[in-house]
């Protein structure tokens, strides 16, 4: 196999793409590879259903993402009420379509997909979370981080339903299908951070290089496919900042269980996103990262703390759904899908 197009491709990753990428390499797939071990506790999670059974219309969605803003944050609660009235929320009927916040016309943009589900509520209060810290020109701290934030909102809107008794439990399915999500996430990553790691050393790329790295041969196999279709176009770490995202919504909204005045914090950090250093940014969230001859890693307190809680996190979504869902919420198996592709 001829690797030219892919090593090029990676070039333009590490080089001009994302300039940090390289130095946050290690700790991303440190990451990717925990996150891979906690789920394979709860590998039923990634065959649960991803369909919903019960209508939600128009305006309960409405409703209930006002509600839920006005109770954690009445500046936001308003920004949203504006956001609808300036129809910078643009109601998306085509269900091919992806919800998405974009910069355009010198203001912030949302477009929302409505499928007349909870997760809809979802979607529109995680574009949200978007809309409130991407500016024009947004910077890689913000591109990093911002995922955190908009999990973060899912979580405490989660809290929210919970609390109030909302009688479609389906919330809990949100939740869980957004861990489920991030496992191929971390499944890419994991596997093309080696990629990466085989060109770095190597300065190249071939079969035998990447035999000697890949032991499992339904792996290789699989690695061997993705550098074809990666040839023209590489999109290795497009979801990274899920993945940092994830573990970092699930440290904070652990911080926010333990002390509610912490939300403050995450606002606060929130609104200074885009003016940020990486470093400092991981500073605020009281994460210390440790720079070793240009790459980063979590230092080993930080780091446990944020094992822990994403483990804490994914346990109570686990047993939450599992005791409202019986067994019919596993059908049309995700897990069997991917081994079939």
């Amino acid at each position: 196999m001829n690797y030219n197009k892919v090593e090029k491709n990676i070039k333009n990753l590490i080089q001009k793409e994302d300039i940090c990428y390289v130095n946050f390499m290690n700790l991303l797939e440190q990451l990717a590879c925990d996150y891979l071990y906690v789920m394979q506790h709860y590998s039923d999670v990634l065959e649960i259903d991803e369909d919903f059974d019960n209508y939600v219309s128009y305006l309960e969605i409405s409703k209930q993402a006002l509600k839920f803003m006005k109770s954690i944050n009445k500046d936001y609660y308003m920004l949203l009420k504006m956001a609808y009235k300036a129809k910078e929320i643009n109601l998306d009927f085509s269900q091919d379509d992806i919800a998405y916040c974009d910069y355009r016309n010198n203001g912030n943009f949302i477009n929302w997909p409505i499928n007349y589900n909870i997760d809809d509520i979802f979607s529109l209060i995680h574009e949200f979370s978007h809309y409130l810290n991407l500016k024009k020109n947004p910077t890689l701290t913000r591109n990093y981080f911002t995922e955190a934030f908009s999990i973060l909102f899912e979580f405490l809107l989660c809290d929210y339903l919970e609390i109030n008794n909302y009688p479609n439990k389906e919330y809990l399915k949100v939740k869980l299908l957004r861990f489920a999500s991030c496992f191929d996430y971390a499944k890419e990553l994991y596997d093309n951070g080696r990629i990466v790691n085989i060109y770095l050393e190597n300065s190249k790329l071939s079969d035998i290089l990447i035999e000697r790295n890949f032991i499992n041969k339904c792996d290789l196999e699989k690695i061997k496919n993705q550098c074809f279709l990666y040839k023209n176009e590489l999109l290795f770490f497009e979801y990274k900042k899920y993945l940092l995202g994830i573990f970092i919504a699930c440290d904070m909204h652990q911080q926010i269980i333990k002390n509610p005045d912490y939300v403050e914090k995450v606002f606060f950090i929130m609104s200074k996103l885009n003016g940020m250093s990486l470093n400092n940014c991981f500073k605020e969230l009281n994460i210390k990262v440790l720079n070793i001859n240009h790459n980063f890693y979590f230092d080993d307190n930080s780091y446990n703390r944020i094992i822990t809680n994403f483990s804490i996190e994914l346990k109570d979504s686990y047993n939450k759904f599992k005791g409202v869902f019986n067994e019919k919420s596993y059908r049309n198996c995700r897990s069997y899908s991917c081994r079939k592709n």
